[in-house]
């Protein structure tokens, strides 16, 4: 399965002279983000960007220069089936009697 790429934050930075941007690869359920530079004037091509883009960081993620930036690992939610505060205010002592200065009954 091929590597899906999804470039963004792209700005030139007029200093430096380059292409600046964060590439992220995405390998199934992995993602890996990388910050890359693309020396270039700032009248090339849309097309010429992307794809030197992508290039430098598929060049990165190879193992052997790997700079690994960002990591984003999905993780299931805990089933919440009741509220929170409903939880707090049930609870024994009451808080919110103690809060108030009551006794519960």
């Amino acid at each position: 399965m091929p590597m899906k790429t999804r470039i963004t934050d792209v700005r030139h930075n007029a200093e430096t002279g380059c292409f600046e941007a964060n590439v992220t690869l995405m390998d199934g359920l992995d993602s890996f983000t990388y910050e890359v530079a693309l020396p270039a004037p700032i009248w090339t091509e849309v097309d010429v960007i992307k794809a030197e883009l992508a290039a430098k960081a598929r060049a990165q993620h190879l193992p052997s220069g790997c700079a690994l930036t960002r990591r984003r690992v999905e993780r299931a939610m805990p089933n919440r089936t009741r509220d929170v505060a409903t939880d707090i205010l049930l609870s024994q002592p009451n808080y919110l009697e103690q809060i108030l200065g009551r006794r519960a009954a």
